[in-house]
């Protein structure tokens, strides 16, 4: 099932890890930043308006171009959540096991006005 959503994250910044959440990385250095239990996402600037997120099926959300991130992430809940960094769910999902591979998609590469997050 295919969920999107529109949202304005405070920092421009969101969080895609497992509900019980996950090790943040200590730095960013690109659009992607992930350890094996949290990504961070680089958002379109807050000011600047909202930034619209899809999260599904990586088949189904694949928008036919290499991946600007690929990986797996630790999902012991079984469930993957995208927040902000105040903790508000923007999405989420259910997960087939406890380590999900993730993939990301970004309309831009510096301030993406379109996120799309698929998972395997």
């Amino acid at each position: 099932m295919i969920k999107t959503a529109r949202w304005a994250p405070i920092h421009s910044l969101v969080v895609i890890s497992d509900p019980i959440g996950g090790a943040i990385p200590s730095h960013f250095v690109d659009i992607v930043t992930a350890t094996e239990s949290c990504i961070v996402v680089l958002c379109y600037a807050e000011v600047d308006g909202e930034t619209e997120f899809t999260l599904g099926k990586a088949s189904e959300v694949d928008p036919g171009k290499p991946p600007t991130f690929s990986g797996q992430l630790l999902t012991p809940s079984r469930k993957i959540i995208v927040h902000t960094t105040e903790f508000k769910t923007i999405l989420d999902a259910p997960t087939i096991g406890v380590t999900t591979p993730v993939r990301f998609w970004a309309r831009d590469t510096e301030w993406p006005e379109k996120v799309i997050i698929g998972l395997e």
